[in-house]
This record gives structure tokens, C-alpha cells and sequence, in this order.
């Protein structure tokens, strides 16, 4: 007969064997009660062996809490920062914006000399006329009817009519 009782401890560390009880003792009461106090003896020392020193609990600890802390930094951070993906777009629309307003401002300055260009042979062209027609009060104070400038449309002077139906209603009654 043996009392076996081992659901108290862990089962991967070693146990210390039972003891058999005699046949000449009756009292098996107190037998387990002296292997229990046993057990827990040995189990109280096979802890104090194997516990870590001061020093060892509180480093570990101290980086468990900061493993902890980190992900919680990493948690609230995720909500603000950009995925690699919306990153890489952010920058790809940007670059291309960029390339959009650069080959603006190059057609806006090449058509601006263009137009600098135009303008300086107009000049140059008025100038010329003005220069041979220097006799003439009129070419001196403004351009007559005949002389005009290359580019520039002529207002037109036709007359403009204005007539209300009421008005044409009147006219044709009478």
C-alpha cells in the first residue's frame, strides 16, 4: 500500500519518492500528514534554489514594463503615421504635382518671351512708320485711318441700332 498523492506539485520537476507504509503501522492519518510536510519542504526548497536574485527580478520587470510601454506608444502612434503605402503615394502625387506646375511655369515663360518678342518687332515696325511720316501732324499726334499696327485689330465703326419692339410697333402703325 502506498499513498500516492502527487497533484500537488509540478509535474517536470522531480518529485521525492513516497515512502511505503510499514504493515506493523496502523495509523496511516499521520503517515500522510509526515509526507505531505515532507513534500512541501522540498518543494520549498527546490524554489529557493531556483528563484532569481533581486537584481535579476527587477531587470526582467523592467523590461517586461517597457515592452509593454512601447506598444502602447506604438498603438496611439498608429493612428497618426502613414502606412509605406499612403507614404509612397503622398510622394508620388507630390513628385508628379511638382513635374505639373514645372511644365506650367516653362510654357507660361515661353510663351511670356514669345510675346516679348512680338511685341519688341511691333515696336520697331511702328517706329519706322513714325520716323518716315515726321511732315505729318497726324502721324505725330496719333494714327491716322490708313496706318495701322501689325496685330492689333481695328475697331470697327459701325454704327449700332437700338430698336424696342414697342418702338417698331409705333413706326408701323403710323
Amino acid at each position: 500500500m502506498s499513498s500516492a498523492n502527487s497533484g500537488t506539485g509540478n509535474s517536470t520537476r522531480e518529485k521525492k519518492p513516497l515512502k511505503f507504509v510499514s504493515e506493523g503501522v496502523s495509523n496511516i492519518e499521520t503517515q500522510k500528514i509526515r509526507e505531505q510536510v515532507e513534500q512541501k519542504k522540498y518543494e520549498s526548497e527546490y524554489k529557493r534554489k531556483t528563484r532569481k536574485s533581486l537584481r535579476d527580478q527587477l531587470r526582467s520587470n523592467a523590461i517586461s514594463k517597457q515592452k509593454q510601454y512601447n506598444g502602447l506608444v506604438r498603438d496611439r502612434e498608429s493612428f497618426t503615421r502613414l502606412s509605406k503605402d499612403e507614404l509612397e503615394f503622398y510622394h508620388n502625387s507630390k513628385s508628379e504635382s511638382m513635374k505639373k506646375e514645372e511644365e506650367l511655369n516653362n510654357y507660361l515663360n515661353a510663351k511670356a518671351t514669345s510675346f516679348e518678342r512680338k511685341k519688341k518687332v511691333l515696336f520697331r515696325d511702328n517706329s519706322a512708320v513714325a520716323t518716315s511720316t515726321q511732315g505729318n501732324p497726324e502721324a505725330r499726334t496719333g494714327l491716322s485711318d490708313k496706318m495701322q499696327i501689325r496685330g492689333i485689330k481695328p475697331s470697327t465703326t459701325k454704327p449700332k441700332l437700338k430698336i424696342s419692339l414697342k418702338k417698331l410697333n409705333k413706326k408701323l402703325e403710323k
